[in-house]
C-alpha cells in the first residue's frame, strides 16, 4: 500500500495535470493519513485543488470539514489550525464572510500576533482568486493582507511564508492580465517585491534568487526594463556568492538577456541567451520540467524587435 508522504508527493507532481483525479484521491486517501500534520498536508492539497483548480469551494470545504472527524483531528494544535484556516480561505473565495469568521475563529494561536491568522486566510485566497483569473479580487485581498501585516511578522510567523509565495502567484498573474491599468501595475511590482522580502526571512538563498528573478520579470512586465536588468544581475550575484552550478543560473541569464533585448544591447543579449544554452545542457528533465520550452521562448524574443514576453 502507498504511504501518505508517497501519495502526497505524487499528489503534488500531478495536480496541475490531473485536479480531478488529485481532488478524487484525496477523498480516498484519508486511510492513509496516520499522524494530524498529514491530516493538516492533505487538507491543504485538497484546497488548492478544489479551489484555485477547479472553483469548487464548496465541495472542497465540506472534504474539510468532514476531516474533524478523523482519529488524527486535533483542533488545539497547528495541524488542526490549518485546517481550518484551510476551509476559513475557501469559504471567502466563495463569498461566504460569515463561514469564513467561524472558521478563522477556531485559528488564533497564543504564539502567533493576533493579525496573523487573518493575513494568511487574506493571503491564501488572494493566490486562489488570482489563479482562478479573478485578479480584481486577489489584489484587494492581498492589499488588505499587507496592511494588516504592518506589524512585520518574523519569520517564526506563518504568515511570512503566506506573504512570500502568495506575493510570487500575484506578481505572475499580474504579468500576463491583458487589461493590467496602472495600479494593477503597481501592485504587481509591489507582490514582486514582498516576495522577495519574505523569502529573503522564511526562505534559502535559492528561494531568494528566484524571487530575483521574478522581479526581473514583473519590471520587464512593467516595462523597466533597466531596473529588472538590476534584479537578474543580483539573482548571479548570489550565485556566484554560493559558487552554484550553471543549472541555477539558467533563469538568471534567461531574464538578463530578456532585460538586455528590451534595452537594445543585442549583442550582450545574445551572450547572455548563449550562457543560458550552456547551462540547459546541464539540466535535469526531471528536476527542471519547462526549461527547455523557455529557452525557446527566449530564443523567439531575442529573434523579434517586439518587447519580450514572460519566461517564468
Amino acid at each position: 500500500m502507498t504511504d501518505f508522504n508517497t501519495f502526497l508527493n505524487q499528489g503534488w507532481s500531478d495536480h496541475a495535470a490531473e485536479p480531478a483525479a488529485v481532488f478524487a484521491r484525496c477523498q480516498d486517501a484519508t486511510n492513509l493519513v496516520e499522524e494530524p500534520g498529514q491530516l493538516a498536508a492533505l487538507g491543504i492539497l485538497a484546497a488548492h485543488v478544489s479551489g484555485e483548480h477547479f472553483g469548487r469551494w464548496d465541495e472542497g470545504a465540506a472534504f474539510l470539514d468532514s476531516l474533524r472527524g478523523h482519529a488524527s483531528y486535533r483542533s488545539d494544535e497547528p495541524s488542526g489550525r490549518q485546517l481550518h484556516l484551510s476551509k476559513a480561505s475557501l469559504h471567502l473565495a466563495s463569498g461566504d464572510g460569515h463561514a469564513a469568521e467561524r472558521d478563522l475563529a477556531a485559528v488564533a494561536s497564543p504564539e502567533d500576533h493576533p493579525a496573523s491568522p487573518r493575513v494568511r486566510m487574506l493571503a491564501a485566497t488572494s493566490a486562489a482568486l488570482a489563479g482562478r483569473g479573478r485578479t480584481a479580487q486577489a489584489m484587494t485581498l492581498f492589499e488588505e493582507a499587507l496592511a494588516l501585516a504592518a506589524y512585520d511578522p518574523p519569520a517564526s510567523d506563518p504568515a511570512a511564508r503566506a506573504l512570500a509565495v502568495t506575493g510570487n502567484n500575484l506578481a505572475v498573474e499580474l504579468e500576463q492580465a491583458p487589461d493590467r491599468d496602472a495600479a494593477g501595475t503597481r501592485l504587481m511590482k509591489t507582490a514582486a517585491a514582498t516576495a522577495r522580502t519574505y523569502w529573503e526571512r522564511v526562505g534559502n538563498w535559492v528561494n531568494v534568487k528566484i524571487a530575483e528573478v521574478r522581479l526581473a520579470h514583473t519590471h520587464l512586465a512593467a516595462d523597466e526594463a533597466d531596473v529588472a536588468l538590476g534584479h537578474a544581475r543580483a539573482a548571479l550575484s548570489l550565485c556566484d556568492e554560493q559558487d552554484a552550478p550553471d543549472a541555477h543560473r539558467f533563469y538568471p541569464w534567461v531574464a538578463e538577456s530578456l532585460a538586455l533585448h528590451a534595452l537594445g544591447d543585442i549583442a550582450a543579449a545574445l551572450l547572455a541567451s548563449g550562457h543560458a544554452e550552456r547551462a540547459l545542457a546541464t539540466m535535469d528533465d526531471d528536476q527542471w520540467p519547462g526549461a527547455e520550452a523557455d529557452y525557446e521562448s527566449l530564443r523567439d524574443n531575442l529573434s523579434t524587435d517586439s518587447p519580450p514576453g514572460r519566461v517564468p
